[in-house]
């Protein structure tokens, strides 16, 4: 048996592995958001609510109060959000399209 054959895996076993790896990731950067979350909230005394829904359909929340509390704020507000962003708005700032992405979703 050479030394490749040994390190073989199959493709069900790397499923497994590429699928642990990735619930690494999301638990590391999940908890990595949440400090930039508590950081911002510190420094820019602002209130911060974030929800995480995993790929296996598990919710997660965060929030600088009470999740509830941050919901009855927003919903009482009887308005849209000021902003709004998605992936595709992060990936043109990222392609150096900002100017343009501040002009669509700040509404005055």
């Amino acid at each position: 048996m050479s030394e490749l054959a040994r390190y073989t895996l199959s493709l069900s076993h790397m499923n497994i592995l590429i699928d642990i790896i990735k619930q690494v990731t999301f638990s590391k950067r999940k908890f990595g958001l949440m400090k930039k979350a508590f950081d911002m909230s510190r420094t820019c005394e602002c209130d911060i609510g974030i929800f995480f829904i995993s790929r296996n359909n598990k919710l997660y929340q965060y929030s600088t109060k009470g999740m509830d509390e941050l919901w009855m704020k927003y919903l009482s507000t009887n308005r849209h959000p000021d902003e709004s962003y998605t992936n595709k708005d992060v990936e043109k700032v990222r392609q150096g399209q900002l100017k343009e992405i501040i002009k669509s979703h700040i509404h005055w």
